[in-house]
């Protein structure tokens, strides 16, 4: 076989390859039950196409390339009817094959960026919903179409946290409240350290509770400037890019100045319609966020005897992270709005919706209950 002969098969299975990777991924961002990856015939054609064009001699890859370049143009076409490429699909092949390479990084063990496959492909339906940030990561093959999403985690967490510290002070009366009804006094040791406990895990609850709930405040607004960034980086300045990551010339920026910064850049108007570094313009509940709830976040995670109290009664405790919560989704709400006034409140986190979260941690913890 001439040199001329041999780069050109050479370039057919590469033009293969390529296709073969593409199909691959969009079976990987398919349902099983409708021809995805996790279908057992699909995924072994799959590999077997990839093992013979990566091992086959010339003469073998000669022989069936024919029969195996019209297989992979029927399974495209099928599957174009549900997902379309936005751009050339073999580019979106070598694009998937190259996630591979980053070190421990496997697409189907830590997923796809949003942003990724958006800019990559079109889903006739979308599984998602539109305001999805493009950092979240999307699951492929076995965990499709489930998103991980770092502030939602967050939020998550706070709202348990928060339900636990609620049925744990239930349970604290509760006990009090038997030991009156029997005429009993606390006047053991083996009695204190039980009410003692429960006092302390109320404690810790909330204390986690409202330090979460802070996290997630900040995580959130992050992520609106880095998903404007990833949407958007085409059309902003070298400065926009650094301030929406959350720095300037290289330094992180306090959370009370990107909170104004992002409005400047994101909206339309560029104008600040929140104002968090001014004592004198800020108002509720960015005042009472900053004067109350970080001071507890920064007295927990940097203590010192002038930075705040740490030891408080059960009660005051769940008061705390109880504000906290309301607070926390109200400053959450406000920022996403002075940033997108003419949108709807964030779909992917159920419009920050108090009731709706909290539901969904309650039952939560009954399922653990549950199943013990």
């Amino acid at each position: 076989m001439n040199i001329g002969r041999e780069e050109g098969i050479e370039k057919s299975k590469i033009n293969m390859l390529e296709k073969l990777y593409y199909l691959q991924l969009v079976a990987s961002l398919t349902p099983k039950s409708s021809g995805g990856i996790m279908n057992k015939s699909v995924r072994e054609k799959i590999f077997e196409i990839a093992n013979f064009i990566k091992e086959s001699s010339d003469l073998e890859f000669h022989a069936r390339e024919i029969q195996f370049y019209e297989y992979l143009v029927r399974i495209y076409n099928t599957y174009k009817t549900v997902i379309k490429p936005k751009i050339n699909h073999r580019k979106i092949g070598r694009d998937f094959n190259e996630l591979f390479a980053e070190e421990n990084r496997n697409p189907y063990s830590y997923g796809i960026e949003y942003g990724w496959i958006k800019e990559r492909i079109e889903f006739v339906n979308d599984p998602w919903p539109s305001d999805l940030p493009y950092q979240s990561k999307i699951g492929i093959g076995a965990h499709f179409p489930s998103v991980g999403i770092e502030e939602e985690f967050m939020l998550r967490d706070a709202f348990y946290l928060l339900v636990k510290a609620y049925e744990v002070h239930e349970d604290m009366h509760a006990i009090a409240k038997k030991y009156k009804d029997n005429g009993k006094d606390v006047e053991t040791k083996e009695d204190y350290l039980i009410l003692s406990s429960y006092n302390h895990t109320v404690a810790t609850y909330s204390r986690l509770g409202t330090q979460s709930f802070y996290f997630f405040t900040e995580a959130f607004i992050n992520s609106i400037g880095f998903d404007y960034y990833l949407r958007n980086k085409d059309k902003l300045e070298s400065n926009e890019i650094e301030v929406l990551q959350g720095k300037h010339k290289g330094r992180f920026i306090p959370l009370e100045q990107r909170i104004q910064k992002f409005q400047s850049i994101i909206r339309s108007d560029n104008r600040i319609v929140v104002i968090t570094t001014d004592e004198n313009q800020i108002k509720e509940p960015f005042k009472t966020f900053f004067n109350e709830i970080k001071e507890i976040r920064d007295a927990a995670s940097h203590f010192t005897p002038v930075k705040g109290e740490i030891w408080r009664k059960p009660d005051e405790w769940l008061d705390k992270v109880s504000s906290a919560a309301k607070i926390c989704m109200e400053v959450s709400k406000q920022c996403w709005l002075a940033c997108y006034p003419d949108r709807d409140l964030p779909e992917y986190l159920v419009g920050l919706d108090y009731d709706e979260h909290i539901k969904t941690a309650r039952k939560r913890s009954q399922d653990i209950k549950t199943h013990l």
